[in-house]
């Protein structure tokens, strides 16, 4: 039995302003064409700043780009701000995404330092978050080398 590939942790080039220079979207979705995975969510970073309209226009990009027999989804990663679990989006931009992936991530005070656990829920640890993240996948898909 051939099982499915399916990677739904993907970042783009300008849509995620934190993703790696070669990352654009016709790069990462020949590679995964390449690698065989049929499905790709595009999870691009929704930031404090982030303007949603260019959430809006990717399915119209993905349309032009996306290689036959691929499934691309269109969706967002967003931080929890606090440890009730508040994010930044609303039901309207909801409604308009294919799926959504929300977590802790490292926040920065003013002074530069970090901090993982600032908004980390308390059942969560920084173990479970690190085994728990589809990054490695990614960078997987775009033939890059992670190192220990």
């Amino acid at each position: 039995m051939t099982w499915p590939r399916h990677d739904f942790h993907i970042h783009t080039r300008p849509h995620s302003p934190d993703a790696h220079w070669r990352a654009t979207l016709p790069a990462m979705l020949k590679r995964a064409a390449k690698n065989g995975v049929t499905t790709v969510g595009l999870a691009n970073h929704y930031f404090l700043d982030t303007n949603f309209t260019i959430f809006q226009k990717l399915p119209a990009e993905v349309s032009r780009k996306a290689p036959d027999g691929m499934t691309v989804w269109v969706g967002a990663e967003l931080c929890v701000l606090d440890t009730t679990g508040r994010i930044k989006l609303t039901e309207e931009e909801a409604q308009q995404l294919d799926f959504v992936l929300a977590g802790p991530h490292q926040i920065s005070n003013s002074a530069g330092s970090s901090r993982r656990r600032a908004a980390m829920p308390p059942h969560l640890s920084p173990i479970s978050i690190r085994c728990c993240s589809a990054r490695p996948v990614s960078r997987w898909l775009m033939g890059w080398r992670i190192r220990g």
